[in-house]
């Protein structure tokens, strides 16, 4: 088999992704949409800096949607967060494609997450979030030693104010460990400061700490600071095990009440970059139909709870009264 992708979006992270995909075997023709010329030769010129390009694939390059041709096995969406309903609805109307891998933010407010659903669902359509912490070796290590049927707290921190786009990560692995189908709020102390975001004009984040809990009495604590920028960390603590992970630096630690609780260091030697990640992701989406990534049906709890406990911070401080949270 050989197959045809489309992505939209060639700045940064989908450039990344067009790395991913431009070494596949199984690939035959990579159609790249950007409205930016920057963007474009972005992607131009990361794919020289790929050592194992597929020299039988043909790459168009496209400044308009319009452009591209019917049909395709897979759409990889890396626009920011706005309309992202109406771009999908778009393709799937105009191109004719059911198959989607979509970065988060998903939406930005929760009405059009529940209208992307509720299309999808009519649509038949197969629609799969890059929340690619799910897929880490250490994270499915980590799940695998703790009892499902204890509670657990999850605590995530540090700088980076970044409680909308790094909170729904935070709020995904709340998900991924505690299997809850909701998170349910207990409150929050957000800083009265907005933080305009690098990804664009009237994008904004937010920085602050949340809380939330699960039905099972697990808690969930994510705290990003607007005075520093240091990385965030993970601990998660349970009756069974404790754990710290700290992605930048790749280190993780495990303890158990057998070892009176002493720690010891777990290995890391996982590439998490995106640009290899989502080489096994797109594969398998072609290949068995379905990949490690949560679905966007799985994404909609922590979407939801991050959407809805920011939305009124948001609108007081830009003294508005938006539906919708200014973030991508």
């Amino acid at each position: 088999m050989s197959y045809k992708i489309l992505l939209i979006g060639c700045g940064d992270i989908g450039s990344r992704h067009l790395q991913a995909v431009a070494s596949l075997r199984n690939v035959r023709e990579i159609h790249v949409i950007d409205p930016s010329d920057q963007s474009l030769n972005l992607g131009k010129q990361r794919l020289s800096e790929v050592s194992d390009v597929n020299s039988e694939i043909e790459f168009r390059w496209f400044n308009d949607l319009n452009k591209a041709s019917m049909g395709g096995d897979l759409c990889i969406v890396a626009t920011q967060a706005k309309h992202r309903y109406s771009l999908i609805k778009r393709i799937r109307q105009e191109l004719n494609y059911r198959n989607f891998l979509i970065e988060k933010v998903v939406a930005q407010s929760v009405k059009e997450y529940e209208s992307l659903l509720l299309y999808a669902d009519q649509q038949k359509l197969s629609i799969w979030i890059n929340c690619k912490g799910r897929a880490y070796d250490i994270h499915k290590y980590i799940k695998s030693r703790l009892n499902a049927s204890e509670p657990i707290v999850y605590h995530q921190m540090g700088g980076n104010h970044g409680l909308a786009t790094n909170g729904v990560h935070a709020a995904d692995f709340f998900l991924f460990y505690d299997e809850t189908k909701e998170i349910r709020s207990k409150g929050a102390r957000i800083d009265t400061i907005l933080h305009c975001s690098k990804r664009g004009q009237n994008i904004f984040d937010l920085s602050g700490t949340l809380y939330g809990c699960s039905e099972k009495g697990s808690d969930l604590v994510v705290s990003f600071s607007g005075h520093h920028k240091s990385h965030d960390h993970i601990s998660i603590v349970s009756p069974s095990g404790r754990f710290i992970v700290d992605h930048f630096q790749k280190f993780a630690y495990e303890s158990y009440p057998r070892t009176e609780w002493r720690w010891s260091k777990i290995s890391i030697e996982e590439n998490w970059m995106i640009s290899n990640m989502s080489k096994a992701f797109v594969s398998d989406i072609l290949d068995k139909g379905s990949c490690e990534l949560p679905t966007l049906w799985q994404c909609f709890p922590s979407h939801k709870y991050i959407l809805t406990e920011l939305l009124p911070h948001f609108n007081c401080l830009l003294n508005v009264h938006n539906d919708y949270c200014p973030v991508t």
